[in-house]
């Protein structure tokens, strides 16, 4: 009898800590940008240490992607394949926006290894 009040306790003690998780989840989330609305006014630094603003980019189309890490095999993918569709994007007027949590020194690093032409954004908040 006591083994079960043991189970019961501790199957008790995981819902409520599953529970306490899904509040907390849910208070975090934020809503999805609807689509077709401008962004927020965003600037960061970018590799070559200057400010970039998307007002600057004001009348052209703007891929703005978001990236764990510099250098790891999938981010290196992407931007890769953002490199090489970028004469693309261009013919478009578009432009590409990587940002990612690294410095602009790592950010400088990774567009010379890879040979990037497009501008890497560092956010230390991301």
């Amino acid at each position: 009898m006591r083994m079960v009040t043991i189970l019961i306790a501790f199957v008790a003690a995981i819902l409520l800590l599953l529970g306490m998780a899904a509040v907390r989840a849910a208070r975090h989330r934020t809503q999805a940008p609807i689509p077709g609305t401008p962004a927020p006014e965003l600037t960061l630094n970018a590799q070559d240490g200057k400010p970039a603003s998307l007002r600057d980019f004001r009348g052209q189309w703007v891929v703005l992607y978001f990236y764990p890490k510099d250098f790891t095999s999938g981010c290196t993918k992407e931007a890769r394949n953002f490199q090489l569709d970028l004469a693309q994007y261009e013919q478009k007027n578009a432009v590409i926006l990587g940002v990612s949590g690294q410095d602009q020194v790592s950010h400088e690093k990774f567009c010379a290894a890879e040979g990037l032409h497009f501008k890497l954004l560092a956010d230390p908040h991301c």
